[in-house]
């Protein structure tokens, strides 16, 4: 098995460009609290807490 021949290897690369992996997209900080507020749990504690704060008991809120 053979690969390809520097002639060919070079007009693919003129083609295509070189092999490079895209480097991962970066979120900003209101996507990232905003997939953590997506959660289930993470909602269900906000309420938690917030209910206890209602209710006047702000030490067990913290």
């Amino acid at each position: 098995m053979r690969g390809l021949s520097d002639v060919e290897a070079a007009a693919r690369l003129a083609a295509d460009g070189p092999n490079l992996v895209a480097p991962p997209r970066r979120h900003g900080v209101s996507y990232r609290v905003g997939r953590q507020l997506a959660d289930p749990l993470v909602a269900l504690l906000l309420v938690a807490g917030l209910v206890t704060a209602a209710l006047g008991d702000v030490p067990d809120t913290l």
